[in-house]
């Protein structure tokens, strides 16, 4: 949704929730207990966006993160190029992090899906997956990254840090319990200011795991985000002047790009709804439509 521009908090949040506890299927609330703003929360993912304070009361701005080396220098006629971002479909994050020893967890390698059954599940849905995977090869089998390796990724990050004894001797204490999703949200909590470095570090740690089990089977995972800068949207008085035909070369519209659309309208409240701004042409396709 970044990939198109800079957004406001307040119109990112709703779909970020959505597209997360549709994808999870895990409670956002639930699962972000130690973020008490949406903007804490963004702003301990200093390797995927930036978030820019508003010029006195306001909203926060939000962007995908460049890096400083792809913007061109003052004195270069050449347009800015964005660096790609690379990233983790959430679902084999998930499967790769996950630290249960009894799920198996599968991913195909023509249509990306990622499965996954606990060992000796008598469900039906159980059983469907296992013949699924026992019938097709396409399925390659995950290894999940074991929670004593997770662990020790803390007591590596850890090992680099200047902290106070005390602070220490907490932190340490916490990787000293068994690794879970819940001990490293604790882990994160602890660090304060320093938890999105541990993110950072973090995610380099499960890139590489990730990428060595595809090179090892051959697959192509890690997926490039160009951020771009948004266009200069045309004001609805000038948008009227422009041609059905204009409209349809310069700004193809697909399916995902409805399906975001979609979701932002159902976010909003009655009172934001008040200030969104339709292009006169499309009120009166719309119009010359149900005539």
């Amino acid at each position: 949704f970044l990939a198109a521009g800079p957004v406001k908090g307040a119109r990112l949040k709703p779909i970020f929730v959505s597209e997360f506890e549709r994808q999870s299927g895990e409670s956002f609330a639930r699962s972000f207990w130690s973020f008490p703003k949406f903007s804490d929360l963004l702003r301990s993912m200093p390797d995927l966006v930036e978030v820019i304070p508003p010029n006195g009361p306001g909203d926060i701005t939000v962007r995908l993160w460049v890096t400083p080396s792809s913007v061109a220098s003052p004195s270069s006629t050449a347009s800015p190029v964005p660096a790609p971002i690379k990233f983790i479909p959430s679902p084999l994050w998930h499967a790769f992090t996950n630290p249960d020893p009894k799920r198996r967890r599968y991913y195909h390698r023509k249509t990306s899906d990622v499965i996954h059954y606990v060992d000796g599940d008598g469900s039906e849905l159980g059983k469907a997956f296992a013949a699924k995977v026992a019938t097709d090869p396409s399925y390659v089998e995950i290894t999940p990254i074991s929670p004593l390796e997770q662990s020790t990724w803390m007591q590596e990050f850890l090992s680099a840090q200047s902290l106070t004894e005390r602070t220490r001797s907490s932190l340490d204490g916490i990787t000293e319990v068994p690794y879970s999703s819940q001990i490293n949200k604790a882990f994160a909590a602890a660090l304060g200011e320093r938890a999105g470095d541990w993110r950072s570090f973090r995610i380099s740690k499960v890139h590489a795991k990730i990428q060595e089990w595809a090179t090892r089977y051959g697959l192509h995972i890690l997926q490039a985000v160009h951020t771009q800068e948004p266009a200069i949207a045309a004001r609805p008085s000038e948008t009227t002047a422009l041609q059905k035909s204009e409209v349809a070369s310069t700004s193809p519209i697909d399916a995902e790009t409805r399906r975001l659309l979609h979701a932002v309208v159902d976010a909003l409240e009655p009172r934001e709804l008040a200030n969104v701004l339709v292009p006169a042409s499309v009120l009166s396709r719309i119009a010359s439509a149900h005539h």
